[in-house]
């Protein structure tokens, strides 16, 4: 379980490719056809009045600092069994295959980090305790991001299921969660900053609803159907390889499923917006990437990763329009 898969060499090489590819993305990437649809009541990431540079940077910046946290997520409550370093280095290189989360402060990459946050504090749940400041935290997280973009709002069905399946979702709890996704939309009201009829739900929806279709938009989609079909995939095969484990890992990897299950819908129902959901699904197919090699009782090929490489290096070219 402790056998390490590619070591801090192979985490020190999916940095450098991450940077090299957000360097690229943001000097000759000509940027993702679609814009972001803005959030219920304030404009969205795109439409922040940021210097470009300062925007790539604080993004590139969040990303980092969200695969070290899903790292360090993981040696707290063990998800993926052992100390490996496949979990931040897969997740850099499938976000960093996508250029339109890398070119500026992003609705994917926040997605990610309050999901990230979020987790850290659902997992910290325990039952018969009173977890009602980490639900109200939570439900602040999500409530406040679908402020500034819709995507946010399906993921505040995942974090009650996970409590409930943590069997720490009591009445408290619950009233707790409700309050904190209120509470965001409560002060931005009687603070005067938004006034209640400006407050709308611009959903998109269908592969259709982009017109004309661009390639690169199609191009993505396929990295999409990649990954969705080698994470279900992985995500079956280590859920019978988990049952071994103890039930507080097994409960963590659910959630992971659940939150990778709803940003693939979100990349379905939700076409437009599919950048806002790829580095949340990345997360989800991530672990089941890393749970894949923790949990074989012999070493995986390196020819795996490599592979794997070589396909998100290809799908980053593709779809930064270099050579369509």
């Amino acid at each position: 379980m402790s056998r390490n898969s590619i070591g801090k060499s192979g985490l020190s090489f999916a940095v450098v490719l991450f940077l090299l590819m957000a360097l690229t993305a943001y000097f000759l990437s000509p940027g993702y056809p679609a814009g972001e649809n803005a959030g219920v009541c304030l404009p969205s990431p795109s439409m922040w009045h940021i210097k470009p540079m300062l925007s790539w940077g604080a993004n590139l910046l969040l990303l980092l600092v969200c695969a070290a946290g899903a790292s360090v997520l993981n040696r707290k409550y063990n998800f993926v069994p052992g100390t490996d370093l496949m979990l931040p280095a897969a997740l850099l290189i499938l976000v960093g295959s996508v250029p339109a989360d890398l070119q500026r402060i992003s609705t994917g990459t926040l997605l990610l980090a309050v999901n990230l946050l979020s987790m850290g504090l659902l997992l910290g749940c325990r039952q018969q305790a009173n977890n009602t400041q980490r639900l109200f935290a939570i439900g602040s997280l999500i409530s406040l991001g679908s402020t500034v973009q819709t995507a946010f709002i399906p993921f505040a069905i995942v974090y009650p299921i996970g409590a409930a399946m943590m069997k720490a979702l009591g009445v408290k709890d619950t009233a707790a969660y409700i309050m904190g996704i209120i509470s965001p939309y409560w002060a931005l009201v009687g603070l005067g900053i938004v006034n209640p009829l400006d407050f709308r739900i611009e959903w998109q929806t269908g592969l259709f609803t982009l017109a004309p279709p661009a390639k690169t938009v199609f191009i993505i989609a396929i990295g999409v159907a990649v990954t969705a079909l080698w994470g279900i995939i992985l995500g079956f095969d280590n859920a019978i390889r988990l049952l071994k484990a103890n039930v507080d890992v097994r409960r963590a990897n659910r959630i992971f499923a659940l939150l990778g299950i709803v940003a693939l819908l979100g990349c379905i129902f939700k076409f437009p917006d599919m950048p806002a959901f790829l580095p949340t699904l990345f997360l989800g197919a991530s672990v089941q990437l890393a749970n894949a090699f923790s949990l074989r009782p012999t070493p995986v090929s390196p020819f795996v990763p490599l592979v794997l490489i070589v396909a998100y290096t290809a799908l980053f070219i593709l779809s930064s329009g270099f050579v369509i």
